[in-house]
């Protein structure tokens, strides 16, 4: 079903308001006149409503049903799909700063590094099932080598996009197939004729970033990891915290203790080290004696005044 931008950005203002509401078609009206989308000040009809209504379920899937008060709702459990929840949240801001010219210079977004003009041709492939050709430049060696994939998903992590994807290389090699690729690595893409077919029953993303603290996968397999956190930082952490499965154990005045079923990889210590001085280990004693000599490499770096060059 095509539609128009502006049709586009009503259906996520509506997608919104029944995500957050269980409005009547009044109701709907009402809020509508007030929109920022709505600077006319036109009345949103009940076949308007029925239009925008079929629109958002054939382009985002859940159904929009009526109850016996004549209230609107997402029928089934009343939740989106994550994927659709975080595009509404997004786009419903940005729509809104479009439209409202006094707000356009005032909120700051993070910048995406480059790999966004990759992102339509990576997701065709995905959905039509086709091989991708693809010529990345490797990290390390700055070595530009050109193969076949399969792209299985996109993930957006720390303002990066990455693709998980099996190459059929190292699957003939008997190798792990599976890898990820960041997007900023990668110098261009080709949709390839050859087609491809995910088994969900094969390949499980949630099996396979089980315990992983970003994208990159360590051998290492999850286990229960135990810190404890000093002083103010304690608050943040329970209203952000550092990995998924956050269990918090023990808290007293200035500190609490938070478990974690993880896999201690690079990522992993990274965030750990984002907050070196308000954070320890305290199990498994491997995973506490990583952190003491990443510690003693970063002390050592500083052990001498530096002299001015």
């Amino acid at each position: 079903m095509g539609a128009h931008v502006s049709t586009i950005k009503r259906y996520f203002w509506l997608l919104d308001l029944l995500s957050r509401q269980k409005p009547t078609l009044q109701e709907i009206e009402e809020q509508w006149m007030e929109s920022s989308l709505n600077p006319e000040g036109r009345g949103m009809h009940r076949n308007t409503f029925l239009k925008y209504k079929k629109g958002i379920e054939e382009l985002f899937g859940p159904t929009v049903a009526c109850d016996s008060s004549h209230r609107y709702y997402f029928e089934g459990d009343g939740d989106l799909d994550g994927c659709v929840s975080q595009l509404q949240g997004i786009y419903t801001v940005l729509f809104d700063m479009q439209a409202d010219m006094a707000l356009r210079n005032r909120i700051l977004l993070e910048r995406v590094p480059s790999g966004e003009r990759f992102l339509q041709d990576i997701t065709r492939a995905m959905r039509e099932g086709r091989l991708l050709y693809m010529e990345h430049r490797g990290f390390e060696s700055g070595q530009v080598s050109g193969f076949n994939v399969e792209p299985y998903y996109l993930r957006l992590f720390n303002r990066c996009w990455y693709l998980i994807a099996r190459n059929p290389y190292y699957a003939d090699k008997g190798w792990p197939p599976m890898r990820v690729y960041a997007l900023d690595r990668i110098q261009g893409v080709w949709i390839m004729d050859d087609k491809f077919t995910l088994d969900p029953k094969a390949f499980s993303v949630e099996d396979y970033l089980e315990g992983s603290c970003g994208v990159g996968i360590s051998d290492t397999p999850p286990q229960l990891v135990r810190i404890k956190v000093y002083g103010g930082f304690v608050n943040y952490v329970r209203t952000l915290p550092l990995f998924d499965g956050q269990h918090e154990e023990e808290s007293g005045e200035d500190y609490a203790i938070f478990s974690y079923h993880v896999r201690p990889g690079w990522e992993f210590y990274q965030r750990l080290f984002e907050q070196i001085d308000q954070v320890e280990v305290l199990s498994p004693e491997e995973v506490r004696d990583a952190m003491r000599l990443h510690a003693e490499r970063l002390l050592s770096r500083y052990a001498e005044p530096k002299g001015e060059d």
